[in-house]
């Protein structure tokens, strides 16, 4: 699918006291930075407001100061996906696209989800989506995280960033200069593990998904006992909750959690075993890496299990179908 970006870079920036599209990081003006960034990836840019930014086709706004969602609604999307970007994103990363598109699925948009707060003037989003704005500005609306409610929003937290490689910070705008230099200072420090010490600490739960595809006569072996190796069901149940368990063992920036709950389930299909898991703790910070994990990594034992029946098999869709506790829940739609 074709994709292109819009900047909003027509913002009053009252709290920082100057224009934040033209403050210089790495000597570049901010939103063009972020126009090369996105160059660099072969996405092409449209600046919506403010002054015109070189590389980038530019758009004036209507209305000076009017907000995301009117100067959102006047841009017609020409590409398929449209990824939208505000222009005071001191630590953006153009490897954050990518990670978007690759978990935006079936759904309306691709949101981080950073300190349980969506971001959405940093997200991924079909042209269709760009329907609902109108509604909006005659409704009078300029919160843009009211377009999220109008969508299918697929939601990227933290710690999935962490592991696509992207520092959660790329998502993150700058609004006043005190946060400005603390993101750049942090920017020179390199990422680490993401601080959820001001987090409340509450019930939270996830599920996800693995599917092995799998060739009919292994699927008759399960059904009738007749696995060489012996029964893989077990012994993929335990795999699933050692993994959840140890998952900030395999995955760098993950918050060790006490694990509270970890339930397995199996559905063999006529060509498939379908795994789903799901894990339960009570933390600061989400359960979803464990579920995803301990998803794969039962997945993978029952491919050691039955690969002697078959070595064509395939581990799908491993994704995330819901999680509760925080400030936001996701669901996945059917």
């Amino acid at each position: 699918m074709s994709m292109e970006a819009v900047v909003l870079a027509g913002g009053e920036s009252r709290r920082m006291g100057r224009d934040k599209a033209t403050l210089p990081i790495d000597g570049v003006p901010q939103a063009e930075r972020i126009v090369r960034s996105l160059a660099g990836i072969g996405v092409p840019s449209t600046t919506l407001g403010g002054e015109p930014v070189p590389g980038a086709t530019f758009l004036a706004d209507a209305e000076r100061f009017a907000g995301p969602v009117a100067a959102l609604a006047r841009f017609e999307p020409k590409a398929d996906l449209v990824f939208v970007a505000s222009c005071d994103l001191p630590r953006f990363d153009p490897a954050l696209v990518n990670a978007l598109r690759s978990r935006l699925g079936d759904h309306d948009a691709a949101v981080p989800l950073v300190d349980e707060w969506r971001q959405p003037l940093c997200g991924l989003y079909r042209a269709s989506a760009f329907a609902h704005l109108p509604e909006l500005v005659k409704e009078d609306i300029r919160c843009a995280t009211k377009w999220l409610d109008r969508l299918s929003v697929r939601l990227v937290g933290a710690e999935e960033l962490q592991a696509a490689g992207v520092d959660p910070a790329a998502a993150l705008g700058a609004n006043t200069p005190e946060e400005l230099e603390a993101a750049l200072k942090a920017r020179r420090e390199g990422a680490g593990m993401w601080d959820v010490s001001g987090k409340v600490e509450t019930v939270r739960t996830a599920r996800a998904q693995a599917t092995l595809r799998v060739g009919s006569d292994t699927v008759r072996a399960l059904r009738e006992g007749n696995v060489p190796k012996g029964d893989p069901l077990p012994v993929a149940r335990v795999a699933a909750v050692m993994a959840a368990k140890r998952t900030p063992d395999i995955v760098p920036y993950c918050h060790p959690l006490p694990i509270e709950s970890v339930k397995v389930r199996f559905e063999i299909q006529e060509d498939s075993v379908v795994v789903e898991v799901e894990t339960k703790t009570s933390a600061k910070t989400g359960v979803e890496m464990e579920a995803l994990t301990a998803a794969s990594v039962a997945a993978l034992t029952l491919y050691d299990m039955l690969k002697q029946l078959d070595m064509g098999m395939a581990i799908e869709s491993v994704r995330l179908l819901e999680k509760r506790g925080g400030k936001s829940d996701y669901e996945r739609s059917a």
